[in-house]
């Protein structure tokens, strides 16, 4: 399996300043007409500029946005936000790849998004460049599930793309340092077996702030008892 390190999700600016924008809700909702509006005012000549550098020379290249149902509806926001990037760089969007679950992430907590997983399904261009897209990273969970679904399959992430970001930062993916202190500080055998319940293949498929949250329990059992009980 082809893999990049990707450290940090791109952002082009914070979750307040996007919720707070008069077509938020609508686009939220499944206006497709609201969620082109609200990319059109935040997604600035700036921004595009970052857009075409991130891209480069890279040929091949997919906008895949993080699409499927949520708790509201289906929110046109991230394909409103894959077109416009797609028309930047003249690349082609790809809906291919889809949320196959309602993990209904948005105001939820870090446990709650730990327990409920995105699972990701669809076809992926093997070989094929992806930038995803979504309209907020708040622990980037989606993103990364996203990120390992399309490169099992054999296609390749080059970046990921938000246009607002939640207050725990842009990392995305842990550090070699992060990972070198979780191993020593629980039994990786044992926490890679709770995680494959959990719907993940090992450590490497978890966020940086998922390692965080593991890095509270000085054990794997008390991790699983809080799971449990929560």
């Amino acid at each position: 399996m082809n893999t990049t390190f990707i450290p940090h999700v791109t952002a082009f600016g914070n979750c307040g300043k996007l919720v707070h924008n008069p077509y938020y809700n609508k686009a939220k909702k499944g206006c497709i007409k609201s969620a082109v509006r609200l990319v059109s005012m935040l997604f600035s000549k700036q921004h595009k500029t970052k857009v075409r550098q991130l891209i480069g020379n890279y040929s091949n290249v997919f906008i895949a946005p993080v699409y499927g149902v949520e708790a509201s509806g289906i929110n046109k926001i991230p394909l409103a936000f894959a077109n416009a990037i797609a028309q930047v760089c003249n690349a082609a969007v790809d809906t291919d790849v889809y949320l196959e679950n309602k993990p209904n992430h948005t105001n939820a907590t870090t446990i709650n998004r730990f327990l409920s997983l995105p699972i990701f399904s669809g076809n992926v261009a093997v070989k094929g460049n992806y930038v995803l897209v979504d309209d907020v990273s708040t622990s980037g969970s989606s993103l990364k599930a996203m990120k390992n679904y399309i490169e099992s399959q054999g296609g390749n992430v080059i970046a990921c793309i938000v246009l607002g970001l939640g207050r725990r930062g842009n990392q995305l993916e842990p550090s070699n340092e992060e990972l070198n202190e979780l191993t020593c500080q629980l039994n990786i055998n044992e926490l890679n077996l709770l995680l494959n319940e959990t719907g993940r293949k090992d450590i490497y498929a978890l966020t940086a702030i998922e390692i965080r949250f593991i890095k509270q329990f000085t054990t794997v059992n008390a991790l699983r008892e809080k799971l449990i009980s929560h």
